[in-house]
């Protein structure tokens, strides 16, 4: 659609540049485009509506007489150009009588020089689209104009625009001669690569294919189409000889490093004018690598991840000895569960009941090492002492506690040492020592002897049984071998697990002399298994007592690792 704007004076035909557009289409862009020509060539050299024509002339003509006297042809192509219909649903370039039509034909048919004009990523219809009359616009060099890069496309379309206006220029000399027309061939353009990649900088090249007969000067003309971007030589004439190929290359910078995340993509233009009528625009772009990328990244976090698991392993060693309830059985619980070894002592105690739990040694909260030793302090009730005499004024209300015979316990049950110190009014406190006669439970001596006066308490050293430890019979073979597991130690009446690493492979139970046997089977059917040299540790835990053991099991071959795989391995 086209109509003269509105204050335009009703401009005559003869302007010099002539704009083309659909009112539907490009309505937004024309009114633009007219001003921005009009600054550069003056508005009496810009024609662009036809509104105003003087009613009784013919439409048709008014527009070829206007198209006919201009020297450039501005044909405004939006999306949904060539396929724009009528109210009545007809395609508008099939009727004869659609102006847009009627404009091009008009400027085809005259020779003047078409423009066609891209807006907004709109690309050329192919000749198949169009009507024959139309079909040789396919052939004209298009321009760009996009909301993004206007301010360029628009600089370069009227330099486009000058050229022409200055190559037609007329005045009152007399006309020169004809020009020879322009030699055959023309130079062909292309970016390679046209995706640049780097992490600060990057090249490119503007590789020039000649076709002509002769040498040419061709204008490489190179923009960022961002801030962030630098391209240089910005312009630049690059020589050509007749039928060889010229490499230019452009050295494209960011203003600053991209430190980490995705690469950044920015865009780079590249205009180039042999001056003989084959202009090209090349498109091309530049990715900027990060200094920290993804891989980077993920081996970051991987490291970050195992500094963390390990510092998770080194403090796992260690354990917060934990508060306890004054139950004996329920404290005891607690600090097993924690990974501690519990012992017990009797104290006397004025504000505690008889059994139940005074304090831990160490007291709760403090760090020690996972299966460390933790006393449980059980109050024996209150203090023994002599009666107290009836107050007089030269003797003290209350008389020092005396001292006591210590009686013969060696030999003798925890138990019943613990009842005989107790009915003597002596304190005590419970030492427990491994012993590879002497069974668990049973007094060793006591700190000082029998006999001795004890005025501040005894130490009552008590056996733990023969040394913890476990033998495997046999101790080496093939991977899956059945061996005898024998262990000494643990508590009378004991649970005992045996594992390997975290897996169980079998329980037994302690005799009344701490001992304890039992037959697994070395675990096989993985990677590995049946690797000659291969050590499996197997250790047994005492569910009570905490204590523990372990055994080596060695695969029949000519070495052996120094340490004990990960059973997390094993599937």
């Amino acid at each position: 659609m086209v109509g003269e704007r509105s204050g335009s004076g009703g401009r005559a035909p003869g302007a010099r540049v002539f704009i083309s557009y659909r009112r539907e289409l490009d309505a937004g862009w024309a009114p633009w485009l007219y001003d921005r020509l009009a600054e550069r060539f003056g508005s009496e050299s810009v024609f662009m509506d036809l509104d105003s024509i003087v009613a009784g002339d013919d439409f048709a003509e008014v527009i070829k007489r206007s198209v006919a006297s201009c020297q450039v042809f501005i044909a405004l192509i939006g999306k949904g150009w060539s396929s724009a219909t009528s109210a009545d649903g007809a395609r508008r370039l099939d009727d004869p009588g659609d102006f847009v039509r009627i404009e091009i034909e008009s400027a085809l048919h005259h020779g003047v020089r078409v423009v066609p004009l891209l807006i907004e990523g709109a690309t050329m219809p192919r000749a198949s689209e169009l009507p024959d009359s139309l079909a040789p616009l396919v052939s004209r060099q298009a321009l760009p104009l996009s909301g993004q890069h206007r301010q360029y496309d628009v600089n370069t379309l009227i330099q486009a625009v000058k050229r022409v206006i200055d190559e037609t220029r007329l005045d009152l000399t007399p006309p020169p001669l004809p020009e020879p027309p322009p030699p055959h061939g023309r130079v062909l353009a292309s970016l390679e690569p046209d995706l640049a990649r780097g992490f600060r900088r990057a090249k490119t090249s503007v590789r020039l294919q000649s076709e002509a007969h002769e040498r040419r000067t061709v204008m490489v003309h190179a923009v960022a189409l961002s801030d962030s971007v630098t391209v240089a030589p910005t312009q630049v004439d690059v020589p050509v000889a007749a039928g060889a190929t010229a490499v230019h290359r452009l050295d494209v910078r960011a203003a600053t490093p991209h430190w980490w995340g995705r690469a950044r993509t920015s865009g780079v233009r590249v205009h180039t004018d042999d001056r003989h009528g084959s202009p090209q625009t090349l498109e091309g772009r530049f990715r900027q690598r990060a200094v920290f990328g993804w891989p980077a990244l993920a081996a970051l976090i991987l490291m970050a991840g195992l500094v963390i698991a390990l510092a998770f392993q080194v403090t796992g060693a260690y354990v917060v000895v934990p508060s306890v309830a004054a139950d004996e059985a329920s404290a005891r619980r607690s600090v097993q569960q924690v990974g501690l070894v519990v012992d017990a002592a009797a104290a006397p105690s004025e504000t505690v009941a008889n059994g139940k739990v005074i304090r831990t040694e160490p007291a709760a909260g403090t760090r020690v090492r996972r299966g460390s030793h933790v006393t449980l302090y059980l109050s024996s009730g209150l203090p023994n002492s002599s009666p107290t005499p009836t107050p007089t004024a030269s003797v003290s209300p209350t008389l020092p506690k005396p001292c006591a015979a210590v009686p013969a316990l060696t030999g003798r049950s925890e138990q019943d040492a613990k009842a005989a110190l107790a009915a003597a009014g002596i304190y005590y406190h419970i030492t427990r020592r491994s012993h590879p006669t002497v069974g668990a439970g049973q007094v060793l001596s006591t700190e000082p002897g029998p006999g001795s006066q004890a005025c501040k308490g005894v130490e009552l050293y008590v056996s733990s049984g023969p040394p913890v430890g476990c033998s495997l019979s046999p101790s080496t073979g093939p991977g899956g071998s059945t061996v005898s597991v024998s262990c000494r130690g643990f508590a009378p009446g004991e649970t005992v697990t045996v594992r390997w690493g975290s897996n169980p492979l079998a329980s037994m139970t302690a005799t009344g002399t701490g001992t304890a046997s039992t037959s697994v089977t070395i675990p096989s059917g993985f990677a590995g298994s049946n690797t000659p040299g291969r050590v499996f540790t197997l250790r047994a835990d005492g569910q009570t007592s905490g204590r523990h053991a372990s055994a080596n099991f060695t695969v029949q071959g000519p070495s052996q690792p120094p340490t004990d795989p990960d059973p997390s391995a094993a599937p």
